[in-house]
């Protein structure tokens, strides 16, 4: 067997304590993250609030603009419908001739 290759115990034993030295980097980043946002919690919630309340105001603004659209609709419709029975009811100059 070759003492340097890949399952040498210096190998499995480097890849061991690289592996522990990362999991301690990942947990001490996991600690400072929730550290981090238990300190900012008051402010996130206060800007989640502000997005809220500006997201129900954009969208009764949408809504009000589609209704005023939906009526501007509806009279431009009647309209038309209008002058299209007035045009139908004319009679056809065309036959005269």
């Amino acid at each position: 067997m070759d003492p340097t290759g890949i399952m040498s115990p210096l190998m499995q034993f480097g890849f061991a304590g690289l592996s522990a030295s990362l999991l301690g980097v990942l947990i001490w980043l996991v600690k400072s993250f929730i550290s981090a946002m238990k300190c900012h919690n008051d402010a996130l919630v206060k800007v989640t609030r502000e997005t809220t309340n500006e997201i129900a105001k954009n969208t009764a603004a949408i809504a009000a603009s589609f209704d005023r659209v939906h009526d501007v609709h509806d009279k431009q419709l009647a309209t038309l419908q209008a002058t299209h029975q007035e045009l139908l009811q004319r009679p056809c100059l065309l036959d005269k001739k």
